[in-house]
């Protein structure tokens, strides 16, 4: 049997464009990995994530970091979490489950999201006209987090700046995401 190795693509071929002073990027340096946080095992998991990265969990809605700031820990639901960070490993998931043992249902959850950074001037024009939320800044500030749909497409947002966002999109519709957020910013700009 011949030797062929296997080697990943990115969902949007590692798109990199500038609408004038406003960039859009593919991620793909990063890991996200879900916990799930067990029935009746609430308070020993809050106990042990508290020990383990140095905080308490984010609120509703929020994004906070680890003590090392190794660790962003997105809130996603009352039981569910992600955690997004850079990791050596094929298996990014056991990275977590090591320090956090049984008290979490842990899952690598990297290759189901295309993660899109987008910045700069045009990023809220842009999105005030294809996302549902409220985005000024007093109403959805740096480090909120929120699920939503853009034109019909799931996605999770992040605010990192007032004019920076992190997306994360379901792989199987990522080219459509993209077009998406590429549309909005060509209607918004003057090019």
């Amino acid at each position: 049997m011949g030797d062929y190795p296997l080697q990943g693509e990115h969902f949007v071929k590692g798109t990199q464009r500038y609408y004038g002073s406003t960039y859009l990027a593919e991620l793909f340096e990063h890991s996200i990995v879900s916990i799930a946080i067990p029935r009746h095992g609430e308070n020993a998991f809050h106990s042990q994530f508290q020990n383990a990265f140095g905080i308490v969990l984010p609120s509703p809605g929020t994004v906070k970091q680890s003590m090392d700031k190794r660790f962003e820990f997105l809130w996603m639901s009352p039981e569910q979490i992600f955690v997004y960070f850079k990791s050596p490993s094929h298996y990014p998931e056991h990275e977590i489950r090591d320090v956090m043992g049984a008290l979490g249902y842990v899952t690598d959850q990297t290759h189901n999201w295309c993660q899109i950074k987008l910045e700069g001037q045009l990023v809220v024009p842009a999105l005030e006209r294809i996302c549902p939320l409220n985005l000024h800044q007093d109403v959805f500030p740096i480090g909120g987090c929120a699920r939503t749909v853009m034109e019909h497409l799931s996605t999770v947002l992040v605010r990192r700046d007032s004019d920076e966002f992190l997306f994360f999109s379901p792989s199987s519709s990522a080219h459509s995401f993209v077009h998406t957020i590429e549309q909005s910013l060509l209607n918004v700009g003057d090019f």
